[in-house]
């Protein structure tokens, strides 16, 4: 079970915004994750790539259940419609759509998150 971190005051009230570099496809994608009870978070996708306009009915039609998007990565709606929607399942957008929710529901930190490839102990 998760609960909620204990979140800085300037964090409680801000809605939370992410813009993903997504890599070698060159798109950016811009989400936002609203919530008013910590729990269930509104998603609204901003700029966005065609495979992942294909996911935004899923994502936008209801409030998700943080908590339970949380327990359980089978079950969790957003990498359903991932499935269904995108061509390259190594996209990272659908794991940072949960990130975003993840920090809106205090469930984390919003922290950045970042890949990088080494190459014979440097960077690529």
């Amino acid at each position: 079970m998760f609960w909620p971190v204990r979140r800085a005051a300037a964090y409680n009230d801000l809605m939370k915004k992410i813009i993903i570099e997504s890599g070698v496809c060159g798109e950016k994608v811009e989400v936002t994750a609203d919530s008013q009870d910590g729990r269930h978070v509104t998603v609204r996708v901003g700029k966005c790539c065609q495979f992942i306009e294909r996911m935004k009915p899923d994502l936008e039609k209801e409030p998700l259940d943080a908590y339970r998007l949380m327990s359980n990565i089978l079950n969790s709606p957003i990498y359903q419609s991932a499935s269904r929607c995108l061509p390259h399942v190594t996209c990272p957008v659908p794991s940072a759509i949960h990130k975003v929710i993840e920090a809106e529901a205090g469930l984390a930190v919003p922290v950045d998150v970042k890949i990088t490839f080494e190459r014979d102990g440097g960077k690529e």
